[in-house]
């Protein structure tokens, strides 16, 4: 076992509660491991108007404060978890957070030819909501900045720089024009909040 020089092992440190007592603890995870893999969300609006649509917001904060109404039956969902990848994303952010790197944008119509009726005429934008609802802050994506010097195809757009940290205060908003497919393909899923701090309770003359 390593040990820092407070003579703690490595992954235990000090924490105060609330009355401003000392007490240790321990940084563990679930022991996730694996190869880093792609998140990838697909969404083809096949209605005749534009629709918003809301990705992550675990805790719907953000659509509640902009009445966003919720998804158009005509809003066809695809990706890394099938028809549920923004229930699902949803439901996951709200308990553990993914910091994603690298963004790819590719664009279609609903028939499956090449557009750029979402890059040219629909919004990317990223957000974060307070808690308590009084602050958001909203950063529109520039698409058409995104374009890579070696780039040889209209509708793709990529970022390779992206960086992005989802949880359940933080997500995109997009408005997709109507007969647009947009498939967001995030590079890395590079890490997972499965780590927690475990609160020590052999405070004293238990070993950490």
């Amino acid at each position: 076992m390593n040990y820092q020089e407070n003579k703690l092992p490595v992954a235990v440190g000090y924490i105060e509660n609330a009355a401003g007592g000392l007490s240790t603890a321990r940084l563990e995870t679930t022991g996730l491991g694996g190869s880093r893999r792609p998140l990838r969300i697909t969404l083809d609006n096949t209605d005749i108007a534009e629709q918003i649509i809301i990705i992550g917001d675990g805790f719907g904060l953000f659509q509640a404060k902009n009445a966003v109404p919720a998804k158009d039956v005509d809003v066809i969902v695809g990706g890394t978890y099938g028809l549920n990848t923004l229930a699902r994303l949803a439901e996951i952010c709200k308990c553990v957070p993914f910091d994603l790197h690298g963004l790819h944008i590719a664009n279609t119509t609903s028939a499956g030819a090449s557009s750029e009726g979402f890059l040219l005429g629909g919004t990317l934008t990223n957000f974060i909501i307070a808690p308590d609802m009084q602050y958001v802050q909203e950063i529109e994506i520039p698409l058409a900045d995104e374009v890579l010097q070696s780039a040889f195809k209209d509708n793709i757009r990529n970022n390779p720089n992206y960086r992005f940290h989802l949880n359940g205060f933080s997500g995109w908003k997009l408005v997709i024009p109507p007969g647009e497919k947009v498939v967001l393909t995030f590079s890395q899923i590079r890490a997972v909040g499965t780590g927690a701090n475990m609160v020590m309770l052999q405070n004293g003359g238990g070993s950490c």
